[in-house]
């Protein structure tokens, strides 16, 4: 028994020395880098998800006009999306030519990430082993490389969150400079994903906490300043083909909140009532077969009382849209600006009412959400159909981001108990994986939601895992 525990012991120390020599950061940033090639590769030409709206965004945008269906007559803006991802598209576009060459524009920004990453590690730490988890962590991680060829706004998303890090005051020599480009990065990560709105308001909530006197009022008033300047083009863009200035779009999260809680009521079912969603039919159920069929039934009448709420205000073309049937093939129906507003308040209203009478099932399936928006799920179909070799394909993914979600919750306090100095260095990518944490839990599971933000956890995961494995090697 000694001797079986001595030589567990040993194989312990060899792997944690030999994962802290600097030639395992070369082979380790040599492998994901290959990795990543890979993965773009295999991905490039690929035209999933909301390829075609994004690419007709873009257009329109470059023809000065923001709708997917810009060449219509009469104009019909835009309800549903921010205008950052489109305009970087069809500036690329416009360079480059092809839409497929900008799979190689995203893929250089995610090496660009990785390099970054790489460096705040080296500057919080000075620790070779903290670097290589990192890169360790990162290796099997394909689901953020996986986008690199896709239009879709991730990867841009992942590089404006990895640059504000990088260039984070706590971090960072202050400069007017460095206030200009942390304010438009963050204006341009919200017209990617408006989610992050409020992401600027809560880091200077926690700095200040964290330094108090020694906040650096001036730097994030500049910063700040210029983020809110990158915030009034689309609003008043809003107020003029909407009749009310707004910063987010006018539709898009009540239906999202609505898909949100139904999903886990009406598992595998395709709806056809807003964006022709397939909800998921998770390893964990909420409800038994036999009551799957009831709750259809309810987001049917749910959509019933909404289109005879909301049809007093559909125009002749909103009624030839339905008279069409469904939803188009290659991008999202736009509807009138009176109807989308209505619809999306009653969306928020029958959820809310669903809410209110069943609080026990959302909670539920909130406390779900939190684990399943970083640990990516299995289908229980899928999984049953599979051959051996594809349960264990589906399998792998899960088990992974398994690890590293449980090494976040339970590896991290540990670490930031016991070195309290390591608080204010990851303060700034602690914000950032919580602010997109929990935003998104009012809304439907997509692992997708995560992936800007999977870095920076894989960054805090490996700073906390470092620390804690030298301190039980010294003690030793």
């Amino acid at each position: 028994m000694g001797s079986a525990s001595g030589n567990s012991r040993s194989w312990s120390r060899s792997f944690v020395g030999g994962l802290s020599h600097p030639r395992a950061t070369t082979i380790l940033y040599a492998l994901n880098v290959l990795v990543m090639v890979a993965m773009t590769v295999t991905m490039y030409g690929s035209a999933l998800g909301d390829h075609a709206s994004y690419l007709s965004l873009a257009e329109g945008i470059m023809h000065g006009r923001f709708s997917p269906i810009w060449m219509e007559e009469p104009f019909v803006p835009e309800t549903f999306r921010t205008p950052g991802y489109p305009l970087f598209l069809g500036v690329l576009l416009k360079v480059l030519g092809d839409w497929r060459l900008i799979g190689v524009v995203q893929a250089l920004m995610y090496l660009l990430c990785l390099h970054l990453m790489v460096r705040m590690i080296r500057t919080i730490t000075q620790s070779a082993l903290a670097v290589n988890l990192f890169l360790l962590l990162l290796l099997p991680t394909v689901n953020i490389a996986y986008y690199n060829a896709l239009i879709s706004p991730e990867i841009p998303s992942l590089f404006a969150i990895t640059a504000l890090l990088f260039l984070d005051p706590g971090r960072h020599p202050r400069s007017w400079w460095s206030a200009l480009v942390v304010g438009l990065l963050y204006g341009f990560l919200f017209q990617c994903r408006p989610v992050f709105l409020l992401l600027p308001v809560l880091r200077i909530a926690a700095g200040w906490w964290m330094e108090r006197r020694a906040f650096p009022w001036r730097w994030w008033s500049g910063a700040l300043a210029v983020y809110a300047l990158t915030l009034l083009p689309f609003g008043l863009w809003n107020q003029h083909h909407h009749g009310k200035f707004g910063l987010t779009p006018i539709e898009g999260s009540g239906g999202v909140f609505q898909i949100g809680y139904f999903s886990g009521l009406m598992p595998h079912h395709q709806e056809w009532r807003i964006w022709a969603n397939r909800t998921g039919d998770e390893i964990v159920r909420f409800v038994p077969d036999e009551e799957v069929p009831m709750h259809i039934a309810e987001f049917e009448r749910d959509w019933d009382r909404i289109d005879s709420a909301c049809a007093p205000y559909l125009t002749a073309r909103d009624s030839a849209l339905f008279a069409e049937g469904g939803r188009r093939a290659w991008v999202w129906n736009t509807f009138s600006t009176t109807y989308t507003h209505e619809r999306e308040r009653w969306l928020w209203k029958l959820t809310l009412e669903r809410v209110k009478e069943n609080p026990w099932y959302f909670v539920k399936l909130k406390a779900w959400t939190v684990i399943r928006l970083w640990v990516i799920g299995i289908q229980r179909d899928d999984f049953a159909q599979a051959t051996l070799a594809g349960k264990l394909k589906q399998a792998l993914p899960t088990a992974l981001t398994l690890v590293q979600f449980l090494l976040f919750v339970i590896a991290v306090p540990m670490a930031l108990r016991r070195y309290r100095v390591l608080f204010a260095p990851l303060l700034p990518a602690l914000v950032v994986v919580i602010y997109g944490w929990f935003i998104y839990l009012p809304f439907v599971i997509q692992s997708r939601y995560t992936v800007p933000l999977r870095m920076a956890f894989l960054l805090v995961i490996a700073v906390a895992c470092a620390a804690l494995i030298q301190r039980k090697r010294r003690s030793t």
